[in-house]
């Protein structure tokens, strides 16, 4: 029992003596104890991940890469073979067919040869990508080409595998991979003609079933190998990996390179695996080499593209790590949990509480008061975080109560402000149109001037309608269309659903001003404001848009960076535009106010955003 008390003793001390170091020492002691297991338990796990992973893609990917080159193969096979069989139908084809053997002698077989040549470059031109040439052996023991220099003659064909095959599977369109690699490969096509005389008629067909060989005259397409080489090169060369296309026998057609950093490839045992007539894939293992052999079939002739990869380059064997790294990780995952629960209470845990009494201190000041337990940077954090919210919210209510005293004296600033230039220009024009005795024009431009202070002063209210303040632009700017003889016309556009909604007095007419001022000094054309007003995304949207000159850029990142700032009209430029942004977000919100769109010799864009719900005279949404 005195060793269990001891023992006890011994732990309170300890513990109290961590929970009693800086916040700094504490955590760098936790963590040097499981940092080394979670970085190793991380490492091990991403690795065989990624191993697990990777393995997975490349399969998908190689499998991916397989169908699309025997699909684009395929497909051009397919288009050759169609174009192929169509010779055959061919009213020009059979006439020469039919002409040379009616005529037979030498002479004639200058112009048959060139009947040949000029039909079967035709074919090859169209197919110049894949077609070498195209030959045919006649029933003569004569044999004509498109090539002049053609590769071969009656006799040294009639012994190849194109005739030979031709000749066994007669009438039927073959693939012939010849035995000798360097021959191209070939459709060929034994095939006689017959007279149809039945009912009368003269036409020929294409002949079947004879039992004489020497009636047949045998075609032969042949195709570049270069055309599958340089697609299967590619394939190979993007994946690290080895392609061949075999024919339906199981002899190579063409092939990439062999694989990189292998011991003698077995080619011919590894693709004696591949099973005719079907797509699939197999691991093939060889003297500690894994091998992954995928292949798939091409339906129309029996040929199989196959990609080979060598596993055991691309994947190490690792079960051995795998299994030590399975032991790590669950112990280090149980060391773990113990050690982020103690560091979860000692650290996580008051932080935790600091942070959620700092998100509520903004409510009241003197429920944001935090305690801890232990004599740490925490709880010095605590007593500072204390008297600072206590300062903080005494300073943050008495700057409200003297920031809304300022926006008061501001505004009202604004309201008593009168240019006294545009005053005395107004009535220097009143008494030049006097002089000219145009009454009037005279009349006009005082009524607009009275009603324009008129609803300027809005009966002392802060808020007027929609209408009232298109009105007083509108009277605006026709007094300084007279002023600048209509160098600038005008157009307002809205709704009239959108006129009896309530928002601040004297927001458009310094935006409209900014554009006559400064947007129409010096131009040479006619100034036009465009002003619209509409609903989008559930805000109140004016859109004041001219075609001057544009804003100054510096006085526009001017007034980008202090939009928000509280100097006084004597420190900023452009603070009517300012004060505008300022009262809107005021009535608003910070969601709500002014966005300039600035084009330089093209014009200004200004979009004012205000709240749709109607507002009331205090300022606030009725909504």
């Amino acid at each position: 029992m005195a060793g269990m008390n001891m023992l006890n003793r011994v732990k309170v001390k300890t513990l109290d003596y961590i929970m009693n170091l800086s916040l700094k020492s504490r955590m760098v002691f936790l963590y040097l104890i499981f940092t080394f297991f979670i970085i190793s338990v991380i490492s091990i796990f991403a690795y065989n991940t990624t191993l697990f992973h990777l393995e997975k893609k490349e399969k998908e990917v190689l499998e991916d890469s397989l169908d699309y080159i025997s699909e684009r193969i395929e497909v051009r096979l397919k288009s050759l073979n169609e174009q192929f069989q169509q010779i055959f139908n061919e009213k020009r084809f059979i006439d020469i067919v039919l002409k040379y053997n009616a005529e037979g002698d030498a002479q004639a077989n200058v112009y048959i040869q060139n009947d040949f040549s000029t039909y079967f470059s035709e074919l090859v031109v169209k197919n110049q990508d894949i077609v070498h040439s195209v030959s045919i052996a006649t029933d003569y023991k004569e044999i004509f080409s498109n090539q002049y220099n053609q590769i071969f003659n009656y006799k040294s064909f009639i012994e190849t595998d194109y005739y030979k095959q031709a000749m066994e599977k007669k009438n039927k369109l073959l693939y012939v991979n010849p035995t000798d690699p360097k021959l191209p490969l070939a459709l060929a096509r034994s095939f006689y003609y017959l007279r149809d005389s039945s009912a009368g008629s003269n036409f020929n067909i294409v002949g079947f079933g004879s039992s004489q060989n020497s009636d047949y005259n045998v075609i032969a397409l042949f195709i570049k190998r270069i055309y599958l080489q340089q697609i299967i090169d590619y394939a190979s060369s993007r994946r690290n990996t080895m392609v061949l296309m075999t024919d339906e026998s199981g002899r190579v057609i063409v092939q990439s390179q062999k694989l990189t950093d292998t011991p003698e490839f077995k080619s011919a045992e590894i693709l004696g695996k591949v099973a005719p007539g079907s797509s699939g894939s197999y691991e093939y293992k060889d003297e500690g080499r894994s091998y992954v052999v995928t292949y798939k079939l091409m339906q129309n002739n029996g040929w199989h593209t196959i990609y080979i990869y060598d596993k055991s380059v691309l994947f190490k064997d690792t079960s051995g790590i795998r299994n030590s790294a399975l032991v790590v990780f669950l112990l280090s995952v149980f060391l773990i949990i113990i050690i982020s629960h103690f560091v979860s209470n000692t650290v996580v845990k008051p932080i935790r509480n600091l942070i959620r009494i700092m998100d509520n201190a903004g409510d009241d000041y003197r429920c944001a008061i935090f305690t801890t337990r232990y004599d740490d940077e925490i709880a010095h954090l605590s007593r500072t975080f204390n008297t600072m919210m206590k300062k903080i919210n005494e300073l943050i209510l008495r700057i409200q109560q003297e920031e809304k005293a300022k926006r008061e004296e501001e505004f009202k600033a604004l309201q008593a402000q009168i240019n006294p230039h545009f005053l005395y220009n107004t009535l220097d024009t009143i008494y030049w149109m006097a002089k000219t005795d145009n009454k009037d024009s005279i009349a006009d431009i005082i009524a607009d001037l009275a009603g324009f202070f008129r609803l300027s002063l809005n009966k002392g209210q802060e808020i007027t309608t929609v209408a009232n303040e298109i009105e007083h632009v509108r009277k605006y700017m026709c007094i300084q269309q007279v002023r600048m003889r209509n160098k600038f016309s005008f157009q307002i556009s809205g709704d009239s659903h959108l006129m009896n909604l309530r928002i601040p007095k004297l927001i458009l007419q310094p935006i409209v001003e900014n554009s006559i001022i400064h947007g129409f000094n010096s131009i040479s054309y006619q100034g036009v404001i465009d002003i619209r007003v509409e609903i989008s995304a559930q805000s109140l949207l004016f859109t004041i848009e001219d075609n001057g000159k544009g804003m100054n850029e510096f006085h526009l990142t001017e007034w980008i960076e202090n939009k928000d700032s509280k100097a006084t009209i004597e420190e900023q430029a452009g603070y009517a535009l300012r004060n505008v942004d300022q009262r809107i977000r005021l009535y608003g919100g910070e969601g709500y106010g002014l966005e300039i769109t600035n084009k330089p010799q093209e014009g200004v864009k200004v979009i004012l955003r205000l709240p749709l719900n109607p507002i009331t005279e205090e300022g606030k949404s009725n909504g």
